[in-house]
């Protein structure tokens, strides 16, 4: 009986653990100058992936942007840098001023000639951990080149409550270790909390709407049965109650 009695407890930590935050998105990214095939039609062809990988803390993350790494084969010190990250917010489709689907464009610059690199995109919900939601391709950056503006569009399928997220950009290298750069982005390119929700809740709060409308029709020249009723009764009543006769 008492094994019983502590069963609860000891699936607790179990109960705990299935209930992280996972989601379901899909994601494309390209340079942003790379007018082949439009963002858009890319994240239609892709699949949908199961995302929750958690991050390290934003104070840690916030730290990893002045870190300096070093090649394998050279002793001089590469920097790495995240310039003009700003997030671009569509898709509400119940027009409740939450979006299912963000746009992420940052310029990623090195002290390096040239350095391959790859982007990961995190979510934050109103300061909770970070989740993992996107990851880009691997690209060359040159310098500080303008030329090389990355842009990552991901859409959250379900999984995500409606809310203020944070985006968190880490920055990653062919061949250096962990992150040589991250950045945090708290608002939309117009300034506003990033309000999103997934997919799921979008549609399913959107509602059709059908409005009825009462007429009237009025036939030119004609009238009704109502309106001779009434007319009649005022002839009937004029001739049997004001009308004399002539003597």
């Amino acid at each position: 009986m008492k094994i019983l009695s502590l069963l609860p407890l000891l699936l607790l930590p179990v109960l705990v653990q299935a209930a992280e935050v996972t989601g379901v998105t899909r994601s494309t990214g390209k340079i942003a100058t790379d007018t082949d095939q439009s963002l858009l039609n890319k994240l239609e062809q892709t699949s949908m992936v199961m995302t929750g990988d958690k991050v390290k803390t934003r104070l840690q993350a916030d730290l990893t942007s002045s870190l300096r790494y070093r090649t394998e084969s050279v002793e001089n010190l590469v920097d790495f840098e995240i310039f003009d990250p700003w997030v671009r917010l569509t898709g509400d489709l119940d027009n409740d001023g939450y979006f299912h689907r963000l746009k992420v464009t940052f310029d990623a610059d090195t002290s390096a000639t040239t350095e391959t690199v790859y982007a990961k995109i995190y979510l934050s919900h109103e300061g909770r951990d970070w989740y993992q939601v996107a990851e880009s391709e691997l690209y060359e950056i040159h310098s500080n080149s303008p030329d090389d503006t990355y842009e990552i569009l991901a859409e959250l399928i379900e999984g995500y409550q409606p809310g203020y997220y944070e985006v968190l950009i880490e920055l990653h290298s062919l061949y250096h270790p962990n992150i040589v750069a991250s950045r945090i982005v708290s608002v939309d390119e117009d300034g506003y909390g990033i309000a999103l929700e997934d997919l799921e809740h979008d549609e399913r709060y959107r509602e059709t709407t059908t409005t009825y409308y009462e007429t009237e029709v009025y036939g030119g020249g004609s009238i009704s049965l109502m309106g001779m009723l009434m007319l009649a009764g005022l002839v009937f009543i004029k001739l049997r109650y004001f009308s004399r006769r002539k003597k």
